[in-house]
Protein backbone atom coordinates (compact mmCIF):
# COMPACT_ATOMS: atom_id res chain seq x y z
CA UNK A 1 0.00 0.00 0.00
CA UNK A 2 2.61 2.48 -0.48
CA UNK A 3 4.26 4.00 -3.12
CA UNK A 4 7.83 5.00 -2.66
CA UNK A 5 9.96 6.89 -5.19
CA UNK A 6 12.29 9.51 -4.86
CA UNK A 7 11.60 13.55 -5.08
CA UNK A 8 14.45 15.74 -5.30
CA UNK A 9 13.27 18.30 -3.22
CA UNK A 10 10.79 16.43 -0.93
CA UNK A 11 8.07 19.05 -0.23
CA UNK A 12 4.32 17.94 0.04
CA UNK A 13 2.42 17.51 -3.16
CA UNK A 14 -1.20 19.04 -4.09
CA UNK A 15 -2.33 15.64 -3.99
CA UNK A 16 -1.73 15.22 -0.28
CA UNK A 17 1.17 12.64 -0.58
CA UNK A 18 2.61 11.87 2.65
CA UNK A 19 6.51 13.38 2.30
CA UNK A 20 8.98 11.58 4.93
CA UNK A 21 11.94 12.47 6.04
CA UNK A 22 13.06 9.19 7.29
CA UNK A 23 10.44 7.14 8.69
CA UNK A 24 10.59 3.50 9.70
CA UNK A 25 7.70 1.61 8.35
CA UNK A 26 6.71 -2.13 7.75
CA UNK A 27 6.20 -2.77 3.97
CA UNK A 28 6.87 -6.45 4.22
CA UNK A 29 10.04 -6.25 2.96
CA UNK A 30 13.48 -8.22 4.13
CA UNK A 31 16.87 -6.89 3.06
CA UNK A 32 16.41 -5.08 0.36
CA UNK A 33 18.12 -2.18 -0.51
CA UNK A 34 17.30 0.64 -2.84
CA UNK A 35 19.57 3.71 -4.38
CA UNK A 36 17.43 6.87 -6.03
CA UNK A 37 19.29 8.29 -8.70
CA UNK A 38 19.64 11.88 -8.90
CA UNK A 39 19.76 12.35 -5.04
CA UNK A 40 23.13 13.47 -2.82
CA UNK A 41 23.02 10.00 -1.11
CA UNK A 42 26.11 8.73 -0.40
CA UNK A 43 24.76 5.63 1.19
CA UNK A 44 21.76 3.44 1.11
CA UNK A 45 18.12 2.84 2.67
CA UNK A 46 17.34 -0.84 3.74
CA UNK A 47 14.21 -1.77 3.92
CA UNK A 48 13.88 -4.69 6.75
CA UNK A 49 10.56 -6.07 8.15
CA UNK A 50 10.70 -3.84 10.40
CA UNK A 51 12.13 -0.36 9.32
CA UNK A 52 12.47 1.70 7.07
CA UNK A 53 15.73 3.65 8.12
CA UNK A 54 18.78 5.05 6.91
CA UNK A 55 21.86 2.94 7.46
CA UNK A 56 25.49 4.60 8.43
CA UNK A 57 26.28 7.29 6.65
CA UNK A 58 25.30 10.50 5.08
CA UNK A 59 22.11 10.16 2.66
CA UNK A 60 19.62 12.44 2.01
CA UNK A 61 16.39 11.49 3.69
CA UNK A 62 14.23 14.40 1.91
CA UNK A 63 14.74 12.53 -1.18
CA UNK A 64 12.06 10.18 -0.33
CA UNK A 65 8.28 10.01 -0.15
CA UNK A 66 5.92 7.49 0.95
CA UNK A 67 2.42 8.05 -0.36
CA UNK A 68 -0.26 5.70 1.55
CA UNK A 69 -3.91 5.73 -0.27
CA UNK A 70 -5.00 3.73 3.31
CA UNK A 71 -4.37 6.69 5.83
CA UNK A 72 -6.79 6.31 8.17
CA UNK A 73 -7.28 7.57 11.77
CA UNK A 74 -7.58 3.97 13.64
CA UNK A 75 -5.21 4.99 16.40
CA UNK A 76 -5.97 3.57 19.83
CA UNK A 77 -3.50 5.24 21.58
CA UNK A 78 -4.37 8.65 23.43
CA UNK A 79 -3.07 11.77 22.73
CA UNK A 80 -0.97 10.60 20.35
CA UNK A 81 0.96 14.13 19.53
CA UNK A 82 0.97 15.53 23.24
CA UNK A 83 -1.17 18.14 22.01
CA UNK A 84 -3.13 17.59 25.57
CA UNK A 85 -1.74 18.06 28.90
CA UNK A 86 -4.65 18.77 31.15
CA UNK A 87 -2.72 18.43 34.41
CA UNK A 88 0.27 20.15 33.84
CA UNK A 89 -0.04 23.09 30.72
CA UNK A 90 3.38 22.06 29.60
CA UNK A 91 4.67 22.23 33.41
CA UNK A 92 8.09 19.99 34.07
CA UNK A 93 7.22 16.33 35.95
CA UNK A 94 9.71 14.75 37.63
CA UNK A 95 7.53 12.62 40.51
CA UNK A 96 7.50 8.84 40.14
CA UNK A 97 3.58 7.97 38.72
CA UNK A 98 2.83 11.20 37.54
CA UNK A 99 1.29 12.24 34.10
CA UNK A 100 3.38 14.34 31.61
CA UNK A 101 1.03 15.02 28.66
CA UNK A 102 -2.64 13.50 29.25
CA UNK A 103 -2.16 9.75 29.58
CA UNK A 104 1.55 9.68 29.54
CA UNK A 105 2.90 8.35 32.53
CA UNK A 106 6.96 8.92 33.75
CA UNK A 107 7.90 5.69 36.05
CA UNK A 108 11.14 7.49 37.79
CA UNK A 109 13.04 6.13 40.80
CA UNK A 110 14.68 9.64 41.08
CA UNK A 111 13.15 13.05 40.75
CA UNK A 112 17.05 14.08 40.27
CA UNK A 113 17.77 12.16 37.26
CA UNK A 114 14.96 12.87 35.15
CA UNK A 115 12.06 15.27 33.89
CA UNK A 116 9.24 14.96 31.16
CA UNK A 117 7.28 17.62 29.99
CA UNK A 118 5.25 18.75 26.41
CA UNK A 119 7.17 21.12 23.80
CA UNK A 120 6.26 22.76 21.06
CA UNK A 121 8.93 19.82 18.92
CA UNK A 122 6.96 19.32 16.17
CA UNK A 123 7.57 15.90 14.19
CA UNK A 124 5.41 12.88 12.41
CA UNK A 125 2.21 15.67 11.58
CA UNK A 126 2.21 16.59 15.19
CA UNK A 127 2.50 20.02 16.40
CA UNK A 128 3.88 19.00 19.78
CA UNK A 129 6.17 16.22 21.57
CA UNK A 130 7.04 15.08 24.89
CA UNK A 131 10.45 16.00 26.01
CA UNK A 132 12.28 13.80 28.35
CA UNK A 133 15.68 15.54 30.15
CA UNK A 134 18.65 14.18 31.56
CA UNK A 135 18.88 15.93 34.92
CA UNK A 136 21.29 13.89 36.87
CA UNK A 137 23.03 11.37 34.60
CA UNK A 138 23.45 7.64 36.27
CA UNK A 139 23.77 4.09 35.04
CA UNK A 140 20.69 2.68 36.50
CA UNK A 141 21.67 -0.66 38.45
CA UNK A 142 18.39 -1.22 40.14
CA UNK A 143 16.45 1.68 38.86
CA UNK A 144 13.68 2.62 37.07
CA UNK A 145 12.87 5.56 34.20
CA UNK A 146 9.72 4.77 31.91
CA UNK A 147 7.55 6.48 29.57
CA UNK A 148 4.37 4.08 29.15
CA UNK A 149 0.60 4.90 28.26
CA UNK A 150 -1.91 1.99 29.20
CA UNK A 151 -4.39 1.16 26.54
CA UNK A 152 -8.07 0.76 27.61
CA UNK A 153 -9.51 -3.28 26.85
CA UNK A 154 -12.81 -1.17 25.90
CA UNK A 155 -10.77 0.31 23.12
CA UNK A 156 -8.97 -2.47 21.00
CA UNK A 157 -11.74 -5.30 21.31
CA UNK A 158 -12.20 -5.25 17.69
CA UNK A 159 -8.43 -7.15 17.32
CA UNK A 160 -9.69 -9.96 18.29
CA UNK A 161 -6.56 -11.38 19.88
CA UNK A 162 -8.04 -14.80 21.40
CA UNK A 163 -10.21 -16.03 18.33
CA UNK A 164 -8.89 -17.63 15.52
CA UNK A 165 -9.55 -13.80 13.32
CA UNK A 166 -7.06 -11.84 15.29
CA UNK A 167 -5.22 -9.17 13.77
CA UNK A 168 -1.77 -7.87 14.29
CA UNK A 169 -1.31 -4.39 15.21
CA UNK A 170 0.83 -1.87 14.30
CA UNK A 171 3.02 0.20 16.54
CA UNK A 172 4.68 3.33 15.48
CA UNK A 173 5.89 6.69 17.01
CA UNK A 174 8.62 9.47 16.12
CA UNK A 175 11.82 10.36 17.87
CA UNK A 176 14.79 12.64 18.00
CA UNK A 177 17.57 12.70 20.50
CA UNK A 178 20.01 15.71 21.00
CA UNK A 179 22.56 13.08 21.87
CA UNK A 180 26.08 12.09 19.76
CA UNK A 181 24.12 9.90 16.85
CA UNK A 182 23.78 7.05 15.64
CA UNK A 183 21.94 6.32 19.04
CA UNK A 184 19.95 2.93 19.70
CA UNK A 185 16.85 3.37 22.40
CA UNK A 186 13.86 0.57 23.16
CA UNK A 187 10.95 -0.01 24.29
CA UNK A 188 8.25 -2.42 24.57
CA UNK A 189 4.63 -3.77 24.13
CA UNK A 190 3.68 -5.62 27.76
CA UNK A 191 0.04 -7.18 27.91
CA UNK A 192 -1.82 -5.87 30.93
CA UNK A 193 -0.52 -8.19 33.71
CA UNK A 194 3.33 -8.30 32.31
CA UNK A 195 3.26 -12.13 31.77
CA UNK A 196 4.52 -11.16 28.30
CA UNK A 197 6.46 -8.05 26.47
CA UNK A 198 7.13 -7.34 22.77
CA UNK A 199 10.64 -5.76 23.12
CA UNK A 200 11.82 -3.20 20.14
CA UNK A 201 14.89 -1.42 19.25
CA UNK A 202 14.51 2.01 17.38
CA UNK A 203 18.61 3.20 15.81
CA UNK A 204 18.33 7.19 15.07
CA UNK A 205 20.76 7.88 12.48
CA UNK A 206 23.04 11.03 11.51
CA UNK A 207 21.53 13.05 8.60
CA UNK A 208 18.04 13.11 9.68
CA UNK A 209 16.70 16.47 9.16
CA UNK A 210 16.85 17.85 12.99
CA UNK A 211 17.71 14.20 14.00
CA UNK A 212 14.03 13.31 13.61
CA UNK A 213 13.31 9.60 12.23
CA UNK A 214 10.29 7.66 12.82
CA UNK A 215 9.78 3.95 13.43
CA UNK A 216 6.60 1.24 12.79
CA UNK A 217 6.22 -2.38 14.02
CA UNK A 218 4.19 -5.00 12.93
CA UNK A 219 3.05 -7.05 16.37
CA UNK A 220 1.67 -10.52 16.47
CA UNK A 221 -1.73 -11.46 18.43
CA UNK A 222 -1.11 -13.80 21.53
CA UNK A 223 -3.45 -13.67 24.05
CA UNK A 224 -7.17 -12.17 24.73
CA UNK A 225 -7.17 -9.34 26.68
CA UNK A 226 -9.47 -8.60 29.33
CA UNK A 227 -12.78 -6.50 28.71
CA UNK A 228 -12.30 -4.01 31.02
CA UNK A 229 -9.50 -2.34 32.86
CA UNK A 230 -5.94 -2.42 31.04
CA UNK A 231 -5.29 -4.42 27.83
CA UNK A 232 -1.56 -3.18 26.83
CA UNK A 233 1.08 -1.38 27.91
CA UNK A 234 3.73 1.10 25.16
CA UNK A 235 6.67 1.32 27.26
CA UNK A 236 9.50 3.57 26.26
CA UNK A 237 12.56 2.68 28.18
CA UNK A 238 14.61 5.72 29.35
CA UNK A 239 17.21 3.44 31.40
CA UNK A 240 16.12 0.16 33.93
CA UNK A 241 17.82 -2.19 35.30
CA UNK A 242 19.21 -5.21 33.35
CA UNK A 243 16.69 -7.42 35.00
CA UNK A 244 13.45 -5.62 33.46
CA UNK A 245 15.43 -5.90 29.94
CA UNK A 246 16.38 -8.61 27.35
CA UNK A 247 18.34 -9.23 23.99
CA UNK A 248 15.19 -10.77 22.71
CA UNK A 249 13.65 -8.78 19.91
CA UNK A 250 10.49 -8.68 17.66
CA UNK A 251 8.39 -11.40 19.31
CA UNK A 252 6.53 -12.08 22.65
CA UNK A 253 8.79 -12.95 25.40
CA UNK A 254 7.82 -13.76 29.00
CA UNK A 255 8.09 -11.06 31.56
CA UNK A 256 7.16 -7.12 32.27
CA UNK A 257 10.21 -6.31 30.36
CA UNK A 258 10.66 -2.60 29.22
CA UNK A 259 13.36 -2.46 26.83
CA UNK A 260 16.74 -4.21 24.89
CA UNK A 261 19.90 -5.15 26.85
CA UNK A 262 21.24 -4.09 23.37
CA UNK A 263 20.06 -0.73 23.43
CA UNK A 264 21.68 2.33 25.05
CA UNK A 265 20.18 4.23 28.71
CA UNK A 266 19.00 7.28 27.67
CA UNK A 267 19.29 8.48 31.73
CA UNK A 268 23.03 7.81 30.84
CA UNK A 269 23.66 10.64 28.40
CA UNK A 270 25.45 13.63 29.90
CA UNK A 271 23.18 16.49 31.69
CA UNK A 272 21.12 18.12 29.55
CA UNK A 273 20.44 15.93 27.28
CA UNK A 274 16.82 15.56 25.65
CA UNK A 275 14.82 12.91 23.66
CA UNK A 276 11.31 14.06 22.14
CA UNK A 277 8.44 11.64 21.06
CA UNK A 278 5.48 11.98 19.08
CA UNK A 279 3.02 10.76 16.90
CA UNK A 280 2.30 7.34 18.70
CA UNK A 281 -0.03 4.75 17.12
CA UNK A 282 -0.87 1.73 17.68
CA UNK A 283 -3.70 0.22 15.50
CA UNK A 284 -5.02 -2.93 14.03
CA UNK A 285 -3.22 -3.75 10.57
CA UNK A 286 -0.77 -6.23 8.61
CA UNK A 287 0.89 -3.09 7.53
CA UNK A 288 1.45 0.44 8.04
CA UNK A 289 -0.86 2.70 6.02
CA UNK A 290 0.19 6.15 7.29
CA UNK A 291 -2.32 7.94 9.65
CA UNK A 292 -4.50 11.21 9.91
CA UNK A 293 -3.13 13.18 12.88
CA UNK A 294 -5.74 14.04 15.24
CA UNK A 295 -6.83 17.96 15.44
CA UNK A 296 -6.48 19.42 19.38
CA UNK A 297 -10.01 18.76 19.72
CA UNK A 298 -10.00 15.13 19.07
CA UNK A 299 -7.21 14.41 20.98
CA UNK A 300 -8.84 16.10 23.98
CA UNK A 301 -12.24 13.93 23.42
CA UNK A 302 -10.10 11.31 23.79
CA UNK A 303 -8.30 12.09 26.84
CA UNK A 304 -10.94 13.19 28.65
CA UNK A 305 -12.25 9.59 29.20
CA UNK A 306 -9.18 9.33 32.00
CA UNK A 307 -8.82 13.37 33.02
CA UNK A 308 -11.71 15.97 32.78
CA UNK A 309 -11.14 19.60 35.03
CA UNK A 310 -12.74 22.97 34.85
CA UNK A 311 -9.54 25.05 34.70
CA UNK A 312 -9.40 26.26 31.21
CA UNK A 313 -6.71 25.09 28.53
CA UNK A 314 -3.01 26.22 29.29
CA UNK A 315 -4.44 26.77 33.33
CA UNK A 316 -2.35 23.87 35.54
CA UNK A 317 -4.93 23.06 38.25
CA UNK A 318 -3.68 24.81 41.41
CA UNK A 319 -5.73 26.76 44.39
CA UNK A 320 -5.66 30.36 43.61
CA UNK A 321 -5.71 29.80 40.25
CA UNK A 322 -8.21 32.36 39.27
CA UNK A 323 -11.89 32.27 38.40
CA UNK A 324 -11.85 31.41 34.42
CA UNK A 325 -13.52 28.45 34.21
CA UNK A 326 -14.77 27.96 37.62
CA UNK A 327 -18.48 26.32 38.38
CA UNK A 328 -21.01 28.24 40.47
CA UNK A 329 -24.13 28.05 42.37
CA UNK A 330 -26.41 30.21 44.12
CA UNK A 331 -27.23 30.02 48.01
CA UNK A 332 -31.68 29.21 47.39
CA UNK A 333 -32.35 30.70 50.71
CA UNK A 334 -30.88 32.04 54.22
CA UNK A 335 -28.94 29.58 55.88
CA UNK A 336 -28.49 27.46 52.89
CA UNK A 337 -26.25 24.96 52.14
CA UNK A 338 -26.26 24.94 48.16
CA UNK A 339 -25.17 21.58 46.44
CA UNK A 340 -23.68 21.72 42.70
CA UNK A 341 -24.32 18.49 40.62
CA UNK A 342 -21.81 18.57 37.88
CA UNK A 343 -22.15 15.97 34.73
CA UNK A 344 -19.22 14.87 32.92
CA UNK A 345 -19.27 16.45 29.22
CA UNK A 346 -18.46 12.76 28.11
CA UNK A 347 -18.65 9.20 30.34
CA UNK A 348 -15.47 8.69 31.97
CA UNK A 349 -14.09 5.02 31.95
CA UNK A 350 -14.07 4.71 35.35
CA UNK A 351 -16.13 6.82 38.07
CA UNK A 352 -12.62 8.84 38.83
CA UNK A 353 -11.11 10.52 41.89
CA UNK A 354 -12.38 14.22 42.70
CA UNK A 355 -10.03 17.05 43.68
CA UNK A 356 -11.62 20.59 44.68
CA UNK A 357 -9.66 23.87 44.15
CA UNK A 358 -10.65 27.29 45.86
CA UNK A 359 -10.53 29.87 42.88
CA UNK A 360 -9.28 32.80 44.91
CA UNK A 361 -7.60 31.24 47.95
CA UNK A 362 -5.45 28.14 49.25
CA UNK A 363 -7.41 26.05 49.84
CA UNK A 364 -10.36 23.71 48.68
CA UNK A 365 -13.25 24.60 49.43
CA UNK A 366 -15.84 26.93 47.81
CA UNK A 367 -15.53 30.64 47.02
CA UNK A 368 -18.59 32.87 48.68
CA UNK A 369 -17.83 35.58 45.57
CA UNK A 370 -20.58 37.33 47.20
CA UNK A 371 -19.53 38.02 50.88
CA UNK A 372 -15.75 37.03 49.96
CA UNK A 373 -15.60 34.45 52.25
CA UNK A 374 -14.81 30.45 51.95
CA UNK A 375 -17.36 27.82 52.57
CA UNK A 376 -16.25 24.21 53.22
CA UNK A 377 -16.79 21.82 50.20
CA UNK A 378 -17.01 18.38 50.29
CA UNK A 379 -18.07 15.29 47.24
CA UNK A 380 -19.63 12.39 49.08
CA UNK A 381 -18.82 9.28 47.74
CA UNK A 382 -22.03 7.65 46.94
CA UNK A 383 -22.18 11.01 44.76
CA UNK A 384 -19.41 10.69 41.91
CA UNK A 385 -19.90 7.54 39.00
CA UNK A 386 -18.68 7.70 35.41
CA UNK A 387 -21.16 10.82 34.27
CA UNK A 388 -20.61 13.08 37.22
CA UNK A 389 -20.12 13.51 41.05
CA UNK A 390 -21.98 16.58 43.33
CA UNK A 391 -20.04 19.22 45.84
CA UNK A 392 -22.23 19.89 48.73
CA UNK A 393 -21.16 23.06 50.99
CA UNK A 394 -20.51 22.19 54.69
CA UNK A 395 -22.10 25.30 56.47
CA UNK A 396 -25.24 27.20 56.47
CA UNK A 397 -24.62 30.33 54.33
CA UNK A 398 -26.32 33.29 55.86
CA UNK A 399 -27.28 35.31 52.70
CA UNK A 400 -29.63 34.23 49.98
CA UNK A 401 -28.31 34.72 46.51
CA UNK A 402 -24.90 34.50 47.50
CA UNK A 403 -23.03 33.17 44.58
CA UNK A 404 -20.71 30.18 45.76
CA UNK A 405 -17.95 29.10 43.12
CA UNK A 406 -15.04 26.73 43.09
CA UNK A 407 -12.76 24.47 40.64
CA UNK A 408 -12.49 20.94 40.08
CA UNK A 409 -10.71 17.59 38.58
CA UNK A 410 -11.53 14.12 37.73
CA UNK A 411 -9.00 11.66 37.66
CA UNK A 412 -9.95 8.48 35.86
CA UNK A 413 -6.44 7.66 34.42
CA UNK A 414 -5.66 3.63 34.53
Amino acid sequence: NAAIFANSNGTETPDGSYVADNIARNVNASNMSYGFAGTSTSGTITLGPNDFQGTAGAYNPGAIKIIFANAKSDNRAINPCMSVDQRNAGATVVTNGAFGPDQWKLTSSSSATLSIAQTQTAMGDCAYSVRATVLSTLVPTNQYFVLSQIIAANTVQDFNWGYSNAKPVILAFCIKISATLPYTGSGSLTDNTGANSWIFNYTIFSGAPNGEQCFSYRIPSYYAPPTTGAAFVINFDLGTQSGAKSSTLNTWTPGALYGSTTASDFVSQPNGTTLDISAVRLSPGVEDDGWIAPTYAQALQGARQFYQTSFPPGTKPAQNAGATGQQCVGNPIANGQPALTIPFGQPMIVAPTITTFNPSAANANWRDTTASADVAASVPAASISQNGFTIQSGGPVTTVNDLLCIHWTADGGI
